[in-house]
């Protein structure tokens, strides 16, 4: 079977109230996971962005997240890698933006 087509895509992290994530460690280059998060109660179709230790940085931001929840959950599209791209500590709140390669499933296959 062929490889999936891929599409990179950037997304600034979104942070829930009260994050206390030490930003000061985030540099670019450094590898993130986005993880599907269906049982949130807030938001099902929320994708957490977790650190290389695992530890919870914030979310993709809910609308894009709503876009992409769906084909994830359907194999249509399957996360790759993720890294951050750009810190900039001046910004409130920081900004962090992730940059991640989606895998697309061919049309009509998984």
């Amino acid at each position: 079977m062929p490889p999936m087509p891929t599409r990179t895509i950037r997304v600034p992290v979104r942070y829930p109230k009260n994050a206390s994530y030490p930003h000061h460690l985030l540099q670019p280059g450094n590898q993130v996971r986005i993880v599907p998060e269906p049982e949130n109660p807030a938001d099902p179709n929320a994708l957490r962005i977790d650190d290389g230790t695992g530890r919870k940085m914030g979310y993709v931001p809910r609308e894009l997240a709503a876009d992409m929840a769906p084909p994830l959950r359907e194999g249509l599209i399957r996360l790759g890698n993720a890294r951050v791209v750009e810190v900039d500590p001046l910004r409130v709140p920081v900004l962090v933006i992730v940059e991640a390669t989606i895998h697309v499933a061919a049309p009509g296959g998984r």
